[in-house]
């Protein structure tokens, strides 16, 4: 084939100039296409791993919490529970004794024991009829 100054070989060699650029393009292409791809691969499982660690750090961190929450709850609930027991056991001591208190007294002592005391709402104390005084 003859281009228009007449040299065949020209021609040729124009035209497998071309066609190398375009294969070297091609694998350029090819290359940059698997880097990026390598890249958003890599980036995903990493995105999973991280995920998946957050996640596991954050279960752990309320597993921690409520065990804190649980135990500060229990100290609390344990404290309120022996001040009440306490003051039960102080009426029925002092009605074993023959010595009870009057009510009053106990009044006193249960009005103290609810402002001593900030996670009760309310308290009294029950008897039988007529077993503090007889005068039920």
């Amino acid at each position: 084939m003859k281009n228009l100054h007449g040299d065949a070989n020209t021609a040729n060699t124009a035209s497998s100039g071309v066609l190398r650029l375009s294969l070297i393009a091609k694998i350029c292409v090819a290359a940059t296409a698997l880097v990026v791809l390598s890249l958003g691969v890599t980036a995903a499982v990493i995105g999973v791993k991280s995920s998946a660690s957050a996640q596991s750090a954050a279960m752990q961190l309320t597993r921690t919490t409520a065990r804190e929450v649980a135990g500060a709850l229990q100290t609390r609930i344990g404290a309120t529970l022996a001040t009440v027991i306490s003051v039960g056991d102080m009426v029925h001591s002092t009605n074993t004794a023959k010595l009870p208190l009057q009510r009053e007294q106990i009044n006193e002592v249960i009005k103290s024991t609810l402002v001593a005391s900030g996670d009760l709402v309310g308290a009294s104390v029950s008897m039988e009829p007529d077993a503090l005084n007889g005068k039920d």
